[in-house]
């Protein structure tokens, strides 16, 4: 019995009615405050409570603790309270046989948070958990999570990218995956049903790729009215950090958005929205080619492998078609890196250098993938060949 007078069986079935569409639940929401009820609990809780619930937890029930732990590592950071943090990583030691690469995807999030909250993570880590003396298997992946060194313990290398909605952070998995909308508000959406119903339309059934395609594309789907265009620059006007309304605006050739995009870019926000800014150079990019979008692109490309944003810029740099994109994207090919990264960024080098299709993409990280020096030498000096063959204009001359 706990001390809300539930025993531990019922504490476990309650978990277990709670669907997984939760994961995309208004932040917070109150199955949130329920759930932070109980792992509040298991903290003040004695070693024989902690070894009790431990031993009724199943698979589901710990899989909905996982989904918790996720939702706490964008909340923290939100109310910038490292004790919800210390929460979401609780449960998620609770989590019983847990799929380990989504244990471990998970504690990139939670990872990336603490060092947003300017917390030293490791330490933070060890503390959070340090009441658990379980011995669990979802510990011992927390503890092998901290021996990694810190390229694999970032987002970048597990598909995820931050973004900043009108509440704050959103982890989202994939690159150009669609945010929840009740991640991105934590009150109604601001954002009119209408223009949620043209971000579906240009969402609808696409990939990590295709998604900025359909954005690119937008214009031919969809009419450019004056009030659209209106609403979207408002938006924006108003503080949206909502990724699908530059991409909107920059797509649709809005050209009033200049201006704003352009103070976007120089604004002084520090980290927390790289993504969004990433994605608004990009559209500053679709409307005038600006060399400030540019610049700003190949400095994205060389930040920190741990901010998540490098596959990110890789995808968006297909579009910027010269020579300094390309100079970039095979760095990225060449350098160190996480192999997502590596992929996004063959696959816009050809999209820039090899339009005809002469190499496939499966071809080229396959080689990429290869230990054999040998290997590796041939295939950099057909890249290279590829681009003397396609020379792309100096966009910053």
């Amino acid at each position: 019995m706990n001390s809300q007078g539930n025993t531990d069986q019922q504490l476990i079935e309650y978990l277990e009615t709670i669907p997984d569409v939760y994961i995309g639940a208004t932040l917070p929401c109150a199955t949130d405050e329920r759930i932070l009820a109980i792992v509040s609990g298991v903290i003040e809780g004695t070693p024989k409570e902690r070894q009790n619930l431990f031993s009724v937890m199943t698979r589901q029930a710990g899989g909905i603790l996982q989904l918790f732990g996720e939702r706490m590592s964008m909340l923290s950071v939100r109310k910038q309270n490292p004790d919800l943090l210390a929460c979401g990583l609780v449960a998620m030691a609770l989590a019983k046989e847990p799929d380990e690469r989504s244990m471990t995807m998970r504690l990139t999030l939670l990872y990336r948070s603490a060092q947003l909250l300017g917390l030293e993570a490791d330490e933070f880590f060890k503390q959070a958990t340090q009441c658990m003396e379980l011995r669990s298997s979802s510990l011992g992946h927390i503890t092998s999570f901290l021996k990694r060194t810190p390229r694999l313990k970032g987002i970048d290398g597990m598909g995820y990218r931050e973004v900043a909605g009108p509440s704050g952070l959103v982890y989202v998995a994939g690159y150009f995956s669609s945010v929840p909308a009740g991640l991105l508000y934590e009150n109604e959406p601001s954002i009119p049903d209408h223009l949620e119903t043209i971000f579906s339309l240009v969402e609808r059934g696409s990939g990590s790729t295709s998604r900025l395609e359909s954005y690119y594309d937008i214009r031919s789907r969809i009419e450019v009215t004056p009030q659209l265009a209106g609403e979207l620059l408002a938006l924006l006007h108003n503080g949206s950090h909502d990724t699908r309304v530059v991409l909107s605006l920059g797509g649709l050739g809005v050209k009033e958005a200049i201006g704003v995009l352009k103070n976007q870019l120089t604004a002084d926000t520090g980290d927390f929205l790289l993504g969004f800014k990433i994605d608004a150079a990009l559209a500053l990019w679709w409307l005038e080619q600006s060399p400030q979008a540019l610049q700003f692109s190949l400095e994205a490309a060389s930040q920190d492998p741990t901010l998540g944003v490098r596959g990110h810029v890789a995808i968006n740099l297909r579009y910027f078609e010269c020579c300094q994109a390309v100079k970039t994207l095979r760095d990225m090919l060449a350098g160190e890196g996480s192999f997502n990264v590596k992929y996004y960024a063959a696959d816009s080098l050809l999209k820039l250098s090899d339009p005809a299709g002469t190499i496939e993409l499966q071809e080229l990280t396959t080689k990429l993938r290869s230990q054999d020096p040998q290997i590796q030498k041939e295939l950099f000096s057909e890249i290279d060949n590829l681009i003397a063959q396609r020379p792309l204009m100096d966009c910053l001359d």
